[in-house]
């Protein structure tokens, strides 16, 4: 697939674009449009090359910011104006070219030195550690429950989707169906009787609260199937699950059993591509690695018996130096972090086709601090330093950004989880205190 390059200086993908959904959440919701959902381009072959996307001239300045994508005007401006269609524009100043030409910083934003301000949606968050972004809100897991928050802010404060007092949602652990209509979350029971009784639960993210999640599977025989699982993700087929010791696997029509993915040590991080399961691994010398395993074809609705997935494929050899772990996907494209131990400037952004590239990873992004958040859509990659309070993004996805990807915010303390849709960045700064979260958003 090829890209396509637009007045905005923003990759475009010849796919297509989830319609937006507009609801009414009772004073907790805005109107943003969708998700983005489609596209790329981004095609990593197997012997670890970038194909030949199509790519003009500008698409990153030297200082690693988004070039305007050879607007087409004839426009002639004084400086420090600069053409964006038939205006002449201060791209520092601007809050609808903020930076490069048909960027809008949006309500309650500002443009200073050609980058967009923060925008506050809620704070006084009890320890937040997974976000989601839908159509319409933005759900988040937070200490006792669920809570979700409109695209404009929640002046009253997040709407609470789930509270319990007997389950305490499994830190990190949240995911969408590709719709945006239902959040899964994994909840470890509070009873000291039971310490590994852990379910799935199934949450409807537009309904009315409060909200009672349907138990979607507990998967009790043999009880260490999700007693320790740590993550969930989600596809219109399948739930994944990460537990210390193994992955594990289910189709949502029949999760009440649940099956072995991969009998491998300490696997962190997992994502669901549309051909292959991927997730990061820690082994027991303090490696780290990426790997995969193809999906059941289209149409399957069984393992067959099969124990796992089978041989995994290796995307990324052992570095014994770092971790790995945020993966993620776009255009069937594997993107993960990897970040030294010793917390310094040797966090990198890496993709690779999940077919393998000969353990040579492309490089999107180098000389980061430890990265606590990664997504990916056809307009970039971004990410969260968490140590530096920063959210990064690198907008080219053929070529890489080497060292000189863009700041889009800075001053957060403690970022982390972090969505997208197709105007916004979405994260969760964690504050310095566990009632100190807060969910912010900065223009793309």
């Amino acid at each position: 697939m090829r890209l396509e390059r637009r007045h905005s200086g923003v990759w475009l993908a010849s796919s297509f674009v989830v319609a937006a959904v507009a609801v009414s959440l009772a004073a907790c919701v805005g109107d943003d449009p969708g998700v983005f959902v489609g596209g790329g381009g981004t095609d990593l072959t197997s012997d670890g090359g970038a194909a030949d996307g199509a790519r003009d001239d500008g698409a990153r300045d030297d200082d690693g910011t988004a070039g305007d994508g050879g607007d087409a005007s004839t426009v002639t401006c004084d400086a420090p104006l600069e053409a964006c269609g038939s205006a002449c524009v201060d791209k520092q100043s601007s809050a609808q070219h903020c930076g490069r030409c048909d960027r809008a910083c949006g309500t309650g934003s500002s443009c200073s030195a050609g980058r967009c301000s923060t925008v506050t949606l809620v704070d006084q968050l009890d320890t937040p550690t997974a976000l989601a972004v839908s159509p319409s809100v933005v759900v988040m897991s937070v200490k006792r429950g669920l809570v979700r928050c409109g695209k404009e802010g929640c002046s009253q404060g997040a709407t609470r989707l789930w509270q319990s007092d007997e389950w305490q949602p499994v830190e990190g652990s949240l995911s969408l169906s590709p719709d945006g209509a239902h959040a899964f979350l994994l909840a470890k029971t509070t009873s000291a009787s039971l310490p590994q009784d852990t379910n799935l639960y199934r949450a409807t993210v537009d309904g009315t609260p409060p909200l009672i999640p349907a138990l979607h599977t507990n998967a009790l025989s043999p009880a260490w199937v999700l007693g320790n699982s740590t993550r969930v993700a989600t596809d219109a087929r399948e739930h994944v699950f990460v537990s210390p010791y193994r992955n594990h696997r289910c189709f949502q029509a029949s999760c009440s059993s649940v099956g072995i993915l991969s009998n491998r040590e300490t696997p962190s991080s997992i994502t669901l591509t549309p051909t292959h399961y991927a997730w990061t691994l820690h082994d027991h010398t303090g490696g780290a690695t990426v790997q995969t395993c193809p999906r059941p074809p289209a149409g399957a609705t069984g393992y067959d018996g099969a124990q796992d997935c089978g041989t995994p494929i290796g995307l990324a050899p052992a570095i014994t130096a770092s971790f790995s772990g945020h993966i993620t996907h776009h255009d069937n494209v594997v993107y993960w972090a990897d970040w030294g131990r010793d917390g310094g400037a040797t966090a990198r952004v890496l993709a690779c086709a999940p077919t393998g590239c000969n353990g040579a990873p492309k490089v999107i992004a180098t000389a980061e601090q430890v990265i606590d958040g990664l997504v990916v859509d056809a307009t970039g990659a971004y990410w969260t330093n968490g140590s530096i309070g920063t959210v990064r993004v690198c907008r080219d996805l053929v070529a890489g950004c080497g060292t000189k990807a863009e700041t889009l915010a800075s001053g957060a303390t403690n970022p982390g989880p972090i969505g997208i849709d197709d105007t916004n960045v979405y994260y969760v700064a964690r504050g310095a205190t566990p009632t100190a979260g807060a969910l912010l958003k900065v223009a793309k």
